[in-house]
């Protein structure tokens, strides 16, 4: 997956979703409200967020 380069909006997106996991910057107890988590925990979080929701206006499912 690393070594594959993205080459749509759907691939970046699942890139960001393994960067969560590759990077360890998940909160302990994710159902917890937002506002509890640490911050860079919260960005990632959002900007992960923010990358499939884009992806998601797209006709494609995600791809690498």
């Amino acid at each position: 997956m690393r070594s594959i380069p993205a080459q749509t909006i759907q691939g970046i997106a699942a890139k960001a979703i393994t960067l969560t996991f590759d990077s360890g910057l998940y909160p302990d107890d994710p159902d917890s409200p937002l506002n509890d988590w640490d911050w860079d925990h919260y960005c990632l979080h959002m900007f992960v967020e923010d990358v499939k929701r884009l992806a998601s206006l797209s006709d494609c499912r995600f791809a690498a």
